[in-house]
């Protein structure tokens, strides 16, 4: 079966990441396969052990013994952001609950090249809250801080930190990892 690539397009008429990248791919192999499998999920070990881990992580909050942190590492291409979004689908809501929003998990994309104010202003537009994007970034801080808690957000999706590994200095990753 073939799929027409157009097809494969959000609602908002752009491609997610991973499938812009394979599309803009000048490897005509890779390009044939997502044409051929279009937006089915593919089970594969490596991808299913990923989601697996992250549920457990999920599973975890509030026993004691869950994790502070964790990291899902891969070469470009290889689905990292595919786990991520469809997990966030699955666990992530808004959910309305008689006490307001929750959202118990929420995937931020780390904007590139970005300044501490920028990385909380994609935080609270994950959460929903963008128009609290207001003033310095102490005080986006603790906007953020206030609706991680609001919206009982039990795990914070960091996709694409390598933008901050990356570009920026050791110094500015640790200040916005704390």
């Amino acid at each position: 079966m073939t799929i027409d690539p157009k097809s494969l397009r959000g609602a908002d008429g752009l491609y997610p990441d991973d499938i812009a990248e394979t599309l803009a791919n000048a490897n005509p192999e890779k390009k044939g396969f997502l044409t051929r499998v279009g937006t089915m999920t593919l089970s594969h070990r490596r991808y299913d052990a990923a989601y697996a881990w992250l549920t457990g992580m999920f599973e975890e909050h509030g026993t004691g013994n869950e994790a502070t942190a964790g990291l899902l590492y891969g070469i470009a291409g290889t689905g990292k952001s595919t786990v991520l979004r469809r997990f966030t689908k699955k666990f992530g809501g808004p959910f309305q609950t008689a006490s307001g929003i929750v959202r118990p998990v929420v995937r931020v994309v780390t904007p590139p090249n970005s300044q501490l104010g920028d990385f909380h202003d994609a935080i609270l537009t994950a959460l929903g809250a963008g128009d609290l994007s207001m003033g310095r970034p102490a005080d986006k801080k603790r906007a953020v801080i206030a609706q991680l808690a609001t919206q009982k957000v039990k795990l914070l999706i960091l996709d694409e930190f390598t933008h901050v590994v990356e570009d920026r200095t050791e110094r500015f990753t640790k200040k916005l990892t704390r």
